[in-house]
């Protein structure tokens, strides 16, 4: 597990979405006590604005916000990215089971509740940031056995091209 020395955070990009100042001030702050870049914004359309234009690893999300809620933000960056590439945890002051389960059917990765105990808030964050490095090397590994693929069939059809030839010269 990471601890507040750990390097690996340095490179872990969190936008931390809450429509309550407070509520960012302190995960950030943590989060940053930990090297870790930390995007804020205070509703769901200013993050939709910071993933535009921000490498964000993982979106620390709370539910009940004004105009465009938790769950529908998740649905709107689901749209366009997998759970396995952008992890979502949301974070709310609510732990009834309906909206736990709304929000993990919208596309969220996990669920905390408030107060947050920021132990378990790393342990999941670090657990799903781990998801999504696996799939990104899944991804990587694919692109090469691709590539692979493409240069043994350039390979092959220059080979057919070469037979044909001395089938022609014959």
């Amino acid at each position: 597990m990471m601890d507040a020395k750990d390097k690996s955070w340095a490179k872990v990009n969190i936008l931390v979405v809450d429509d309550l100042q407070d509520n960012i001030d302190v995960i950030a702050r943590r989060l940053r006590n930990r090297d870790a870049q930390v995007y804020e914004a205070s509703d769901g359309h200013e993050a939709l604005d910071v993933l535009s234009v921000s490498p964000v690893d993982i979106i620390l999300l709370d539910v009940m916000m004004p105009g465009l809620s938790g769950v529908d933000l998740v649905r709107r960056i689901r749209s366009k990215r997998c759970a396995s590439a952008l992890p979502i945890i949301m974070v709310s002051a609510r732990n009834d089971q309906a909206i736990m389960l709304e929000c993990l059917q919208a596309g969220a990765n996990d669920y905390v509740t408030k107060p947050v105990d920021f132990q378990m808030l790393c342990a999941r964050s670090e657990t799903h940031l781990g998801i999504r490095e696996t799939y990104r090397a899944v991804l990587r590994d694919r692109a090469k056995q691709v590539n692979m693929a493409e240069e043994t069939r350039l390979r092959l059809a220059e080979a057919e091209a070469q037979l044909a030839n001395l089938a022609l010269k014959r």
